[in-house]
């Protein structure tokens, strides 16, 4: 049996064998409590006799990127609270029972405004786009998320597939937009040949050195063919040192970026005065998912697809709700 990090192992031990929590179940009530287990010794209590303030400390910490994923944790530490009160725990204050964790803090860090923000974020650990240098396919690479493609489908991405006239990318029969901030970097990539490259052992500041051959709008200096492993690892190098050196206000991925694009667009449409439905980005998970080759899981109760469709959608809404009130707009 491994080691047991939990604080009061033998009363958590009591609440997996007496609230009947199965073995998949237990082992992410274990990792909860894991994480929960410095503060309770910091503390000198188990976390069912602290106040609601104390417990939404916890609340704020375990919370994650989306909505779905904070309440899942928190939820898993209620279920024990409420079972501490139910039990007659000694001291079992009840604190946390009736607090929702919003989680917003981590949103905010991890979502933009919008392209203006993206931009804002872009210029503080990229060089500026007419230094002509391969950090353009780092903005190039977040730009085309924020408009709405997929990692795999970015790198599908031809010079072809560019409209500056129209400021369009078209991919199978379907348009995405690009901002005006996005603009001068998607002419570059597309029209340019070489890169600017520095190198401390060459007597110049940079030499010019030529791209790849090729059509691929996000093809380097050594690789023609761009993968979604290299450019995540590229922009997550540039972007981590950055924001640790307190020079950006998000840590950005290419996720973060999509999905930020996604409720941008969904603001514009509201305040067009269309309906707030997020089916269609439902629909789109389910599909990028399984292009990946995955599928989601349906054998558990009676759930059908149509319902996965409709908790995606859930969770898109509730998201985006977070998201308008962070940038109160």
């Amino acid at each position: 049996m491994p080691e047991l990090k939990m604080y009061h192992a033998e009363q958590k031990e009591r609440f997996f064998t007496e609230a009947g929590i199965s073995a998949p179940m237990e082992k992410l009530f274990r990792n909860v409590f894991d994480f929960t287990a410095p503060y309770e010794e910091e503390k000198g209590a188990d976390i069912c006799t602290w106040t609601d303030e104390e417990v939404k400390r916890i609340y704020e910490l375990l919370s994650g990127f989306r909505s779905y994923s904070s309440n899942n944790r928190v939820n898993l530490i209620k279920r024990y609270l409420k079972w501490c009160v139910d039990s007659g725990i000694q001291d079992a204050s009840g604190g946390g029972l009736e607090i929702r964790a919003d989680g917003m803090k981590k949103f905010r860090e991890m979502t933009l405004a919008g392209p203006e923000h993206l931009q804002k974020c872009l210029d503080a650990f990229l060089l500026p786009e007419d230094e002509s240098t391969t950090d353009n396919i780092q903005r190039g690479f977040c730009w085309l998320a924020f408009a709405g493609l997929a990692d795999d489908e970015i790198v599908e991405i031809t010079r072809d597939d560019v409209d500056l006239d129209r400021a369009v990318v078209s991919y199978r029969e379907s348009e995405y937009p690009l901002y005006p901030q996005a603009m001068p970097c998607m002419r570059i990539l597309k029209e340019s040949t070489d890169f600017k490259y520095s190198h401390p052992g060459y007597e110049k500041d940079f030499i010019m050195m030529p791209r790849q051959d090729g059509n691929k709008l996000l093809r380097g200096l050594k690789n023609a063919e761009p993968t979604v492993l290299n450019l995540r690892s590229k922009l997550s190098q540039k972007m981590t040192p950055a924001y640790k050196a307190g020079k950006l206000d998000v840590k950005i991925s290419s996720y973060r970026v999509w999905i930020s694009g996604q409720f941008y667009r969904m603001y514009e449409r509201e305040q067009a005065g269309e309906p707030v439905d997020f089916g269609y980005l439902a629909d789109r998970t389910i599909q990028m998912k399984e292009a990946s080759g995955k599928q989601y899981s349906l054998e558990k109760g009676n759930r059908s697809l149509e319902s996965k469709r409709k908790s995606l959608s859930t969770d898109y809404r509730t998201d985006y709700e977070r998201w308008k009130a962070i940038y109160a707009v």
